[in-house]
C-alpha cells in the first residue's frame, strides 16, 4: 500500500510538473487581442460569483475584501470596455456592470469598517478606489454630467484634505496609514486635474514634496506610515511597491520611472528560472502576512500576481509577459470561456489578474519569455523522483533475465 500511494504522489508531481511547464507558455501576448478575449472570459468566471455576493466572502478572509472584490471588478470592465473601443458591444455591458460594483461598495455595511481621518470621512483607502471606479466609469460616459460632478466633487475633496495635511500620508483607519492607499488616490486626483485642465496641480505638486521628503535610504517609499508620529512603521515591500507601481505613472511620469527602476532593481527576480517578485527587498528576509500572501523561498504571491499591472502601467511589456507567464503556468489556468485560476479557490487573484490584464499598454509584445531554466529544473526534478522506481523496474528486469 506504501508503494502505491508512493506512486500515486509520484504520478501527481509528474502531472503538476508537466502542466506548469505547458502553462507557462500558453499566456496571452500583452496587448494582443487575444490577451483581451482573455479577459474577458476571466470576467464572464468573476461575474455569477460577484453577483453571487464573492465580495461578503472575501471580507471574511481580508480586512478590505468586500471593497477590493467590487472596485476591481469594477475596474476590469472599465479596462476592457476602454481596450473594446466604442463600437464594441461589450462597452454597454461592462458600463452596467461597472455601475453595479459601485452600488455594490456604496452600502452602508460596506462603508462602515473605513474610520474618518482628516477632511476624508471614509480614509484613504476607501476614498482612493472609489475616485478611481467612478473616474473610470464617467471617461466611459462623458454624456452622464451628474456622475461628472460626482466625481469633480470627489476628487476636490481628497486634494483639499491632502493640501491641507502636514503628512503626505493619510489614515485608511484610526492611526494606521499605507502609503500605497494614498497613492491610489492621488492618482485619482491626477486624472481628474488632467481632465479638467489643471484643477489640482498645486496640491499634487505640494503632496510629492512631502513623499520625496519620507524616502526611505534607498529613495523608495515605505511599506506602512505611523501617521500619529509622522514616520516609517514599516519599510518597503514588494506587495505595496507593484501596488504603487501602477498608479505612479498617472501622478508624475520622472518619478515614477525613478521608482519603478528602483523596485526592479530590488524585487524582480527568479526562483529556479521563474520570474517572480521579491516580498522583501533583495538581502532581506522576512515573513509574509495579509497583504503579502504566501511567501516562497523569498517571492510573494500577491506581488508577483499584481506585478504584471506595474509592469504594465511603466510599459514594460518584457517583464509584464513573463510574470504573467508565471502566473498563467503556476495558476493553473484552466475553464476556456469562463477561464479561472487554481480551480477558482483564490478569486481574489483572479481579480487582480483581469485588473492588470485589462490595462492598455502602448504596444504588443514581441518576445515570449522561454523558461530554459525551468524546464531544465523541472527535468532534474522529474529524474530524480522517478530514479527509485526506474531503478526497482531494471533490478527487477535484471532478475528476469538470470
Amino acid at each position: 500500500m506504501m508503494r502505491y500511494l508512493l506512486l500515486l504522489v509520484t504520478l501527481c508531481f509528474t502531472l503538476w510538473i508537466v502542466a506548469v511547464n505547458v502553462g507557462v507558455h500558453r499566456a496571452p501576448r500583452v496587448g494582443s487581442v487575444h490577451e483581451r478575449d482573455e479577459v474577458l472570459a476571466q470576467l464572464r468566471y468573476l461575474g455569477p460569483r460577484m453577483h453571487a455576493d464573492l465580495g461578503a466572502d472575501m471580507q471574511r478572509l481580508f480586512p478590505e475584501g468586500e471593497v477590493f472584490a467590487d472596485v476591481l471588478y469594477g475596474l476590469a470592465w472599465c479596462g476592457l470596455a476602454e481596450r473594446a473601443g466604442a463600437g464594441d458591444t461589450v462597452r454597454a455591458h461592462a458600463l452596467r456592470e461597472a455601475r453595479w460594483a459601485l452600488a455594490r461598495m456604496e452600502r452602508p455595511h460596506v462603508q462602515a469598517p473605513f474610520a474618518s481621518a482628516v477632511g476624508l470621512p471614509l480614509g484613504a483607502f476607501y476614498h482612493g478606489w472609489r475616485a478611481h471606479l467612478i473616474g473610470a466609469i464617467a471617461r466611459l460616459d462623458p454624456i452622464d454630467t451628474a456622475l461628472h460632478r460626482r466625481w469633480n466633487a470627489e476628487c476636490d475633496g481628497l486634494a483639499h484634505a491632502y493640501a491641507t495635511a502636514a503628512s503626505p500620508y493619510l489614515p485608511s483607519y484610526p492611526g494606521m496609514a499605507w502609503p500605497a492607499d494614498n497613492v491610489v488616490a492621488m492618482a485619482a486626483v491626477a486624472l481628474n486635474d488632467r481632465a479638467r485642465g489643471g484643477a489640482h496641480r498645486g496640491a499634487i505638486s505640494g503632496w510629492l514634496d512631502l513623499v520625496r521628503a519620507r524616502l526611505d535610504a534607498g529613495g523608495r517609499v515605505p511599506h506602512a506610515w505611523d501617521p500619529l508620529r509622522d514616520r516609517v512603521h514599516q519599510g518597503v515591500r514588494g506587495s505595496s511597491s507593484v501596488l504603487m507601481g501602477a498608479f505612479w505613472p498617472l501622478i508624475d511620469s520622472a518619478f515614477a520611472a525613478d521608482q519603478f527602476d528602483r523596485f526592479r532593481a530590488a524585487f524582480l527576480t527568479e526562483r529556479f528560472g521563474v520570474p517572480v517578485v521579491r516580498e522583501h527587498p533583495s538581502g532581506e528576509a522576512g515573513a509574509g502576512d495579509v497583504d503579502s500572501g504566501p511567501v516562497i523561498l523569498g517571492a510573494g504571491s500577491s506581488a508577483t500576481v499584481v506585478g504584471t499591472a506595474a509592469c504594465r502601467a511603466n510599459n514594460d511589456v518584457f517583464h509584464a509577459q513573463e510574470l504573467d507567464a508565471t502566473c498563467e503556468g503556476f495558476g493553473l489556468a484552466m475553464g476556456g470561456a469562463r477561464k479561472r485560476y487554481l480551480l477558482g479557490a483564490l478569486p481574489m487573484a483572479d481579480l487582480f489578474l483581469a485588473w492588470g490584464r485589462a490595462l492598455r499598454v502602448p504596444a504588443e509584445a514581441t518576445n515570449s519569455p522561454r523558461f530554459l531554466r525551468w524546464h531544465a529544473w523541472s527535468a532534474f526534478a522529474l529524474a530524480l523522483v522517478w530514479a527509485p522506481w526506474w531503478w526497482r523496474w531494471f533490478r527487477r528486469a535484471k532478475r528476469a533475465h538470470r
